[in-house]
Parts: structure tokens; C-alpha cells; sequence
């Protein structure tokens, strides 16, 4: 009997091991539940950032219903797909005085793509930012709105960055915003209804004056901004 127990106390602790690997895929859903083993079909998660902890590096996060599934702090490669449902009307501290509703920083080498995602921050009276990307590896920015970022819309430090098919208004500093030496590429893009449409410093920061960044615009329209590009 002794035997017996002890199998099937190591058959539980296994079982119990596997659902807390992290998986390729992992789901939110409006109805979900943030625990340790969340992320299937049958049991998604109820928030990206707990979502984005329970998968694995280049995995996958998509969105099965519409619903706010908050703020997202990731530190390694990963695709945030909100299927044309999801939204993020909040943000969270990134680095330093930055607030923002998805927060790049610091993280392994490697692709991060947000993808179909409605970013409003119109409600809020606080001064945040709706993405904020900073570190060495690409991020890749597709179908993303974003409406109502009293700081900036996006806020890029020094990372090659391609944003397409997005449109970004009422940004109360910056549409886009970028500083540091890294390539950024803009297609099919519209910013408007903000204080500066896209605005590149690559001189800003540690950077030395003089410094010169790579930016591709095509296909896009900077208008009805009080300044188009800075």
C-alpha cells in the first residue's frame, strides 16, 4: 500500500509539473483567470501579463473574445496578437518617469510583434504613454490604435522598430517619438491630432550630438498635427 501511495503521489507531482511549463500558445479571454497553469482554450488567462509569464520565449498570446485585458511589461521575444478584440485602457510604470500601457524593456535577443490592438487612453487624466520600447532587439508594431496618450503615443529608445498599418491620434506630446541610432521604418501609418506627428532625436540622451538614425516613411499621412515632423 506504502508503494502504491508513493506512485501516485509522483504521477500527481508530474502531472502537476507539465501544466506548469510554459506553453507556444497561450489564450485571454474576458472570462478567463490568471493561475499558474491558465493559457489553454479551455482555460485562458484573464490578462496579457499574466498570459505573457506563462509563455514560452517566441511564443504566442492572442485574444479569444473583446475585453480590456490591462497592461503588458514584456522582457522577452513574444507576440501580443489582440485579434481586432482586445484593449488596453491603463498604464504602468517602464523605466524612469515613463508610464505606458505596453512596456519593451531590456529584453533577450529576438523579435516582439503587437499585433491588432485598440491602446485608448483618452479616460484617463494621468500623463501615459501607450507603447514604450527600449532595449536592442526588433519590435514590430501591426495594426495597433492608439488614441488619447497624454505623454506619447509611441516612445522608442534606441530599438529598430516597424510600425505598419497602425494610426495613432490625439497624442499629447508625440505620435512617435525616437531617439538613439536604430532604423525605423513607417508604412501605412497615419498620426494626427497631436502636438508633433513623429518626432526623431537621434541625438537625445547618452547619444552624441550629430548622431544620425535611419527612418523609412511610406505610404503614410502626418497631418493636422501643430508640428508634422520634428
Amino acid at each position: 500500500m506504502k508503494h502504491l501511495s508513493i506512485v501516485s503521489t509522483l504521477l500527481a507531482l508530474g502531472s502537476f509539473g507539465l501544466f506548469a511549463q510554459p506553453y507556444n500558445l497561450v489564450y485571454v479571454s474576458s472570462t478567463g483567470a490568471d493561475t499558474a497553469a491558465c493559457g489553454q482554450r479551455s482555460a485562458p488567462c484573464a490578462t496579457f501579463q499574466h498570459a505573457a509569464t506563462n509563455t514560452s520565449t517566441a511564443g504566442e498570446v492572442d485574444a479569444l473574445d473583446a475585453g480590456d485585458f490591462g497592461v503588458i511589461y514584456l522582457v522577452h521575444p513574444i507576440t501580443i496578437d489582440g485579434k481586432g478584440l482586445a484593449s488596453i485602457s491603463t498604464g504602468a510604470s517602464c523605466t524612469g518617469a515613463v508610464i505606458a500601457a505596453v512596456c519593451i524593456f531590456d529584453f533577450d535577443p529576438g523579435a516582439i510583434v503587437l499585433r491588432n490592438l485598440s491602446i485608448n487612453l483618452a479616460a484617463s487624466s494621468n500623463n501615459y504613454t501607450g507603447i514604450e520600447a527600449s532595449g536592442s532587439s526588433a519590435v514590430y508594431i501591426e495594426n495597433v490604435h492608439i488614441n488619447g496618450a497624454k505623454d506619447f503615443c509611441v516612445y522608442n529608445v534606441n530599438t529598430p522598430t516597424v510600425i505598419h498599418n497602425s494610426n495613432f491620434s490625439n497624442c499629447g506630446v508625440s505620435g512617435i517619438y525616437a531617439t538613439g541610432v536604430s532604423p525605423l521604418t513607417i508604412e501605412d501609418v497615419v498620426i494626427n491630432n497631436s502636438l508633433i506627428g513623429l518626432n526623431v532625436a537621434p541625438g537625445a540622451g547618452p547619444w552624441p550630438a550629430g548622431s544620425s538614425v535611419s527612418v523609412a516613411i511610406r505610404n503614410s499621412n502626418i497631418s493636422q498635427n501643430t508640428t508634422g515632423i520634428s
